[in-house]
Parts: structure tokens; sequence; C-alpha cells
């Protein structure tokens, strides 16, 4: 695991995820854990807007999988429904406060 890994997963960084993804894509260990993500909305017109994640998952040798996403709130995180989209690998929605927020695991 690399230093960059260990220290993004510690603080929770956004990067984590990408690195995650490439570190368990070389190697058959399971990565799993908690991780900070961000999602965006995807408005065609209007302002975007993006929520702060806590994402529950695991990835083993390229193949990941969300067990739980945690959206950020004023009194902390609650937990929230998602759903892959479809035809999309690896991407996810989740819906908060009349919003669709896309991110990626």
């Amino acid at each position: 695991m690399s230093l960059l890994l260990i220290l993004s997963i510690l603080f929770c960084s956004p990067a984590a995820t990408s690195s995650v993804e490439k570190e368990a894509a070389t190697s058959n260990e399971v990565q799993q854990g908690t991780f900070a993500v961000i999602g965006k909305t995807k408005n065609s017109f209007g302002q975007n807007y993006t929520i702060n994640l806590r994402v529950t998952g695991s990835c083993m040798m390229g193949s990941c999988y969300v067990y739980g996403v945690e959206y950020a709130t004023n009194s902390g995180y609650v937990s929230g429904v998602y759903q892959s989209v479809f035809g999309q690998a690896g991407t996810y929605t989740i819906y908060v406060n009349g919003q669709t927020y896309y991110f990626e695991f």
C-alpha cells in the first residue's frame, strides 16, 4: 500500500477512491473501508452542486462494491439510498434535498 493511499484514507481525502481502485487493480489484496467521495450534480442548465459523501465499500482485482453511502448535513452524516447507473460501471447516484448527485467508486 502506498504512502499516499494510507494518508488519504487516514485523512478522508477524495483521492482515496481512485488510489484504492488503482491499487486493487494490480493486486489480489482486498482494499476495504470508508472513503471520502465528492458527489456532483449534472445539470445541463443552471447551477451545479457538490456534496460530501462517505462511501463504505471494498475493491479487489479492479472490481469495487459499495455497501453504504452517507451524505453530510449540518448536524453530521446521514445514511442515504444510492443506486448504480445502468450501463456506467462504477457510477452511482444518490438523491438528496431535491438534487441527484453522481459519484464514482
